[in-house]
């Protein structure tokens, strides 16, 4: 699964630049197939782009479930869940986009980028990872509410240790 998820990856990235340098003079040497004229055939490649994100999202998001259901879950041998793959595929969405939005910060501000990202840029992030936050909250809370209301033993020990664990700093902080 994530072997097909970094063919097609490449496959994208091969299109995309292709698609930028197709009769350059820039690339040379081993990046030079990039550059070659494009053929009758290669005009259009919006849609074959297109079509390739759409199977790049699905795929990333079944192998970052598989992922979290074979090595994290794995960790506590007692605790199944059936949303925590989206929980895990949720949180790695979230931290991708808010490192995107650092560096990109960061980047406008070291090589004066304020033309090119306004601040309306980074409000609209802003909005989005706030979106995706409160599903992400969602669906721990969705796994979370059967877990403690059930008072299902088999389950309570992996949610007692995280909720406690975050509880107790919480509260030492405040206090």
């Amino acid at each position: 699964m994530i072997g097909g998820l970094h063919i097609l990856i490449y496959f994208y990235l091969y299109n995309s630049l292709r698609q930028d340098l197709a009769g350059s003079t820039l690339t040379q040497g081993f990046f030079s197939f990039l550059s070659k004229p494009l053929l009758e055939n290669e005009n259009n490649f919006d849609s074959k782009l297109y079509k390739l994100s759409i199977a790049i999202a699905f795929i990333y998001a079944l192998s970052m479930s598989f992922i979290a259901f074979d090595f994290i879950m794995s960790l506590d041998t007692h605790f199944y869940s059936t949303l925590f793959g989206i929980y895990y595929f949720m949180a790695s969405v979230l931290a991708a986009l808010m490192l995107t939005v650092i560096i990109s910060s960061m980047l406008t501000l070291k090589f004066n980028l304020q033309k090119l990202l306004r601040k309306c840029n980074f409000m609209i992030a802003e909005k989005l990872m706030f979106g995706l936050s409160v599903f992400w909250l969602y669906s721990m809370y969705s796994q979370f509410l059967p877990i403690w209301y059930g008072n299902m033993p088999e389950e309570t020990g992996f949610v007692g240790l995280r909720v406690l664990k975050i509880l107790t700093k919480l509260l030492f902080g405040l206090f």
